[in-house]
């Protein structure tokens, strides 16, 4: 029996230091956040803000980016010869009204913002998950919002509200029956 056991105990100490080993330059594979996903949610940095007017009340609310953390070059372990390496972000943007977290999990292919994920495969922003039907999102070639007119706009239903991305600036509306947030004036550091 105690030669089972260090047998048992062999094989397992040989697969966990066989598995936790670097991976040889040739095996590995790397996937970085994509570039129109990361032009949309990932490009700016600590000290970066938004400032937003709602268009109902009139009060003005300033976003700040918050809790950044950005993941380069990460290692997941799903089999014995995983070489996969991946980037991952994560930051929160919060003014004194709303608060709003993202992640870019660059592993599974999705990003996520307050609790909705999405993909963005072959050249379409669309709803992700497992279980969930496709469906993609409508983008605009051109949205004026506060006479300032941005490309490319991707509108994303999240809840009972629908929040606008423009490339190069992020966030740029929200809107819902209580509210509309639109972008005044905004400063992007880069990360």
């Amino acid at each position: 029996m105690k030669h089972h056991l260090l047998l048992l105990y062999l094989l397992f100490s040989t697969s966990l230091l066989y598995t936790c080993r670097n991976c040889p330059e040739g095996k590995r594979t790397y996937t970085p956040i994509d570039p129109v996903v990361k032009s949309y949610f990932g490009f700016f940095g600590p000290g970066s803000y938004w400032v937003f007017r709602d268009s109902i009340s009139q009060k003005i609310d300033t976003f700040y980016l918050m809790q950044y953390r950005k993941l380069d070059n990460i290692r997941r372990f799903s089999g014995f010869r995983d070489c996969n390496y991946f980037d991952e972000l994560h930051y929160t943007i919060e003014g004194r009204t709303n608060r709003m977290s993202f992640s870019i999990d660059n592993e599974r292919g999705y990003a996520y913002f307050m609790n909705n994920n999405f993909k963005y495969k072959d050249g379409v922003f669309s709803s992700g998950g497992a279980t969930d039907p496709f469906r993609p999102f409508p983008v605009f070639d051109s949205l004026t919002i506060q006479g300032k007119t941005y490309r490319q706009v991707v509108e994303f239903p999240a809840y009972s509200f629908y929040i606008y991305f423009s490339p190069n600036v992020g966030l740029i509306k929200l809107k819902s029956n209580d509210f509309l947030l639109e972008l005044i004036d905004f400063k992007i550091v880069s990360p």
